[in-house]
């Protein structure tokens, strides 16, 4: 378990800095302790295996960080202190690059019948941390309030975030990975040309975009988890993160996730794009979390990536599924700068989006009920000759109604009119065209 890798679904980590490579010559470990617990006491655990303390927790759970060797955390492990180690697994993007159509499905229930997005709600009013790269300085963002939040706030868990104007660029960490990853994410969420909450204001959460131990944007657990520490502890309501991503199972990341949740902060994650279960992959698990995968725009079936095999993972877990193929977002190489990007990553951005819509219209709904109201609002497509692959849900954020509504846990067997259950919000009654 402690060797594990865990790969994001398109996303990024934070990253705290530089100087972790050089505290630590192989990946650190995070240690859970044992309640109560004070700063004193996770001191003396750490001084009492002889390891090195990196960062420490203290909102989603009481721990730390550590550079330590294998006789290091057999001393752990042998502390009574210590309720659980996990390593500090690392994460690399897995975004795809491949119109605007992915707002015309949200809004639509058939293909065919596309005539335009309309926006009935913005997100106005609405805060979306997103946990990534970094959002870069963009047209796509000059009509969008977007702050970022600088590494050293994460790091030292302060309140300062800054809104960009111009004059303070030499201050403030814009997205800086190699792929833009966290840019085009933000785009899909509230771009001026393909955003699904344009009101919303963006907050930068700089989770990634280094290398760590010779691997090129890579990413570490540890810093996404010191990221939405920042954001419990400081986030303005109403508020939605955005994670686009997924893994090996990591039980202290869903514990930091679900600690979000906990706060009345909903979460949406990418489901990933590893084309398997869902389910056992974190924070794509997490029940409590709005798991979203990935749809083909043309077909409605599930993306798939026929080339590389990769497409987007499935099962009971997934809440629901939106565009994630060929999505032409924002790129961080210019200002203007565009790119087809997919995978789930950029599925979970439609999501955010609605959530976002919601939220304005119930700013103090509790992650439970926004979640309940975005699935009983979610559409099955209008039924016809199913695709090739499953045919997946609609999630329309517009009040024009559905031509054929069904609840959110249906899904079609391929080229049969069955519909079958595999949601976990809800019972598991069969439906059929």
């Amino acid at each position: 378990m402690l060797r594990s890798a865990i790969v994001l679904a398109a996303l990024s980590m934070l990253a705290s800095g530089a100087g972790a490579n050089e505290l630590c010559p192989e990946p650190t470990v995070i240690v859970s302790l044992a309640a109560p617990s004070t700063p004193q006491i996770v001191e003396d655990v750490a001084s009492t295996a002889g390891v090195t303390i990196r960062n420490t927790f203290d909102s989603v759970f009481v721990g730390f960080t550590a550079c330590a060797d294998d006789e290091g955390i057999n001393r752990l492990w042998a502390d009574p202190r210590v309720r659980l180690i996990e390593t500090d697994t690392r994460l690399t993007g897995v975004g795809f690059v491949s119109g605007v159509k992915s707002l015309d499905i949200l809004d639509e229930r058939e293909i065919a019948n596309g005539s335009g997005f309309s926006y009935a709600r913005t997100g106005s009013g609405v805060h979306v941390y997103v946990l990534d790269s970094g959002i870069a300085d963009h047209a796509d963002f000059d009509d969008v309030e977007v702050y970022r939040v600088s590494e050293q706030a994460i790091l030292s868990n302060h309140a300062f975030s800054a809104r960009y104007d111009g004059s303070n660029a030499a201050t403030l960490k814009f997205d800086e990975s190699p792929k833009g990853h966290g840019t085009a994410v933000a785009s899909v969420i509230a771009g001026s040309r393909v955003g699904v909450a344009r009101g919303a204001i963006l907050h930068a959460v700089q989770v990634g975009g280094w290398s760590y131990f010779g691997v090129a944007e890579s990413y570490l657990a540890s810093d996404i988890i010191r990221g939405i520490e920042w954001v419990i502890e400081h986030a303005e309501r109403p508020a939605v993160i955005n994670m686009s991503v997924g893994g090996e199972p990591n039980a202290l990341l869903d514990a930091a996730t679900q600690a979000a949740i906990d706060a009345g902060i909903t979460v949406v994650v990418a489901a990933g794009n590893e084309n398997v279960d869902a389910s056992t992959l974190s924070p794509a698990r997490v029940q409590a979390a709005l798991t979203v995968g990935a749809i083909n725009q043309n077909t409605l079936a599930r993306w798939v990536e026929v080339e590389t095999g990769s497409g987007s993972n499935f099962g009971a877990v997934v809440d629901v599924f939106a565009p994630g193929d060929s999505i032409s977002a924002a790129s961080s190489a210019d200002r203007t700068a565009t790119r087809l990007v997919s995978g789930t990553s950029f599925a979970a951005p439609h999501v955010t989006g609605a959530v976002a819509m919601l939220l304005e219209e119930s700013p103090s709904a509790s992650p439970a009920r926004i979640a309940q109201s975005l699935l009983n609002e979610a559409c099955y497509p209008t039924c016809g000759e199913p695709p090739i692959g499953f045919s997946m849900l609609v999630l329309p954020i517009t009040p024009s109604g559905c031509s054929r509504r069904a609840p959110h846990f249906l899904r079609r067997i391929p080229r049969t009119g069955v519909l079958f259950a595999s949601g976990t919000r809800a019972g598991r009654p069969t439906f059929r065209c």
